[in-house]
Parts: C-alpha cells; structure tokens; sequence
C-alpha cells in the first residue's frame, strides 16, 4: 500500500478535479487497485459523484469508473455517518504511472481524503 495523496480537502459545489498523483515506478504494475477514502459523514446531502481516473501516460489519456454517493441514504445503509467511505477501482491491463480523481457535488463539503495504491 502506497499513499498517494493525504489531506484535507474542500470541493466547491459543481465538479472539481484534483491534482495528478504520481504513482511511483514500484508501483505501477498491470491492473494496480487504486482506492479513494472520505469520511462519509462529510458529504452534503444529495448526490455526489466520485469518479477515480487511472493513466497509463502521464495524464495524456485516463480511464476511469464513476461511483455515486447519496446522503444521507447511502450514510444510514452503511449503518452510520462516522465510517469512511471507500471506493476502488482497477482497470485489466492498463498500468497506471499517475492518478486523479473528479468530484460533483451538488454543494460544497470539506473531507479528509486518502487516496492510495493496494
């Protein structure tokens, strides 16, 4: 496991994209499981979208899967608002040299956000 990126982060309502993490040379291996961590009881109440994006050429191209959030429906079916929340994603045979995720929500929240290799 390997931390790509560690902090506090405030998303503005609307879509906010992070910056480019570089996935180190040990690392980048095919099929690399990226996982993005936020505290669930941080997201505002509606719909947010999260979306991880792995990119096999320094950020030229990505691939990605998109995951949506609803609060507070999904904080109460995963039986309370202090667990994290926590989303992966690999993609078959691309090996990632750098990550970024994309956020939509539909109003501004601050979160701690870990975002690290498996």
């Amino acid at each position: 496991m390997t931390v790509l990126f560690q902090g506090n982060r405030t998303f503005p309502a609307g879509q906010s994209e992070s910056a480019l993490f570089p996935v180190p040379a040990q690392m980048q291996v095919p099929g690399l499981t990226v996982q993005i961590t936020m505290a669930s009881s941080s997201f505002p109440v509606g719909t947010t979208n999260i979306d991880i994006l792995l990119s096999p050429d320094n950020g030229a191209t990505f691939q990605g899967n998109p995951f949506s959030f609803t609060s507070p429906d999904d904080i109460s079916s995963i039986h309370g608002s202090t667990i994290p929340f926590r989303f992966g994603f690999a993609f078959g045979a691309i090996t990632p040299n750098s990550v970024k995720f994309v956020v939509n929500a539909p109003a501004q929240f601050t979160t701690a956000v870990l975002v690290e290799t498996l």
